[in-house]
């Protein structure tokens, strides 16, 4: 599903009850575990929502996506507004410096 939407994100799985080493430096002790490793980031986010694929694939859609994205046309806009729950749209001014 990942995928499918273009997802960047790559899967990988690791059996904890014999990679016990790995087990204990990421603190898991409940299975199933899901977590998320971005970047440099020192602590990975874990997966606490619900056990269905789409909503793990919500949930990594959400923290991997870009933030804002700028939007070039109203035709843009009402998608995103017939796409999406709750939508945020912001209007910034242009400044244009002429050195």
């Amino acid at each position: 599903m990942l995928k499918e939407a273009g997802s960047e994100v790559r899967l990988g799985k690791c059996d904890a009850t014999q990679e016990t080493i790995v087990a204990k430096k990421l603190s898991i002790t409940g299975y199933p575990t899901i977590k998320l490793f971005r970047g440099f980031e020192k602590q990975p986010l874990e997966f606490t929502a619900g056990r269905m694929a789409e909503d793990f694939v919500a949930w990594v859609r959400k923290k991997t996506e870009p933030q804002a994205t700028e939007i070039g046309s109203v035709d843009a806009a009402m998608e995103i507004i017939d796409n999406n729950e709750i939508v945020v749209f912001g209007f910034f001014k242009v400044l244009i410096c002429e050195f």
